[in-house]
């Protein structure tokens, strides 16, 4: 989940309904995305599908997650003309499950990943704390 931060095809579902919700076009909440600078991939992939969108319809997917083509094919139904605000409201509550989801994760490994530490250093060092003194004992 890129080091914890929101996805930024959350970002852009959080723009296009503040639009939407203040009565103004997809464009606007298109515009202030991009101007937002965020260097991520799918930032990037979509500033490549916006560009060309503009100059053709319609437009190639590129690899994507699947709330990410849901996205933009939301976004292409906005802005033929359909109404959207209520399935960014789904689509935002499914993305944040997701989030979630990866989170749960992200935690239910984490006990495994910090035995590693545990089996790798620590075992070691106690085996040679029992260990020296019976080999000194061995040679005498």
């Amino acid at each position: 989940m890129e080091n914890m931060n929101l996805p930024a095809s959350l970002v852009l579902v959080w723009d296009l309904r503040r639009a939407i919700e203040r009565s103004q076009s997809l464009h606007i909440g298109i515009k202030r995305f991009n101007e937002r600078g965020l260097q991520c991939k799918f930032s990037l992939q979509f500033q490549n599908w916006w560009n060309h969108y503009r100059v053709q319809h319609p437009s190639p997917y590129t690899k994507w997650t699947i709330h990410q083509r849901v996205l933009i094919q939301l976004i292409e139904k906005g802005l033929a003309g359909t109404a959207i605000y209520d399935h960014l409201i789904e689509l935002d509550t499914q993305m944040i499950n997701s989030c979630d989801d990866d989170i749960e994760r992200h935690i239910s490994l984490l006990p495994l990943i910090l035995q590693i530490p545990l089996l790798g250093l620590l075992f070691p060092a106690i085996l040679m704390l029992l260990l020296v003194p019976a080999l000194k004992f061995l040679q005498l």
